[in-house]
């Protein structure tokens, strides 16, 4: 029971150093601090087959680059899922 005792204080400061180490780890892995809060959809840019993906106008679906139907209007590139939704985009017809 003495050793118990001794042994205690040694057990408990390498549990609290354990601790510390796998939180600071985490928080400054790779020498870059962590966000831990969730970034926004709108900001991920995700890629798939090789393409980035795009979202539709019409149908707000997101399309990637290798299977998109792409149009160029009024000098700006659109990716559409189909070739009738780029003849719904011109006319008018948009994703709300």
């Amino acid at each position: 029971m003495a050793i118990f005792r001794a042994l205690l204080p040694i057990v408990t400061v390498i549990a609290v150093l354990l601790l510390l180490y796998i939180f600071l780890r985490a928080m400054y892995s790779g020498g870059k601090k962590r966000s831990f809060s969730r970034p926004s959809f709108n900001k991920i840019r995700k890629e798939i087959d090789g393409g980035e993906l795009h979202r539709d106008p019409v149908s707000g679906t997101y399309v990637s680059e290798v299977d998109a139907h792409v149009e160029t209007i009024d000098g700006q590139k659109h990716y559409f899922i189909s070739k009738e939704n780029a003849k719904r985009y011109r006319r008018g017809e948009r994703a709300e």
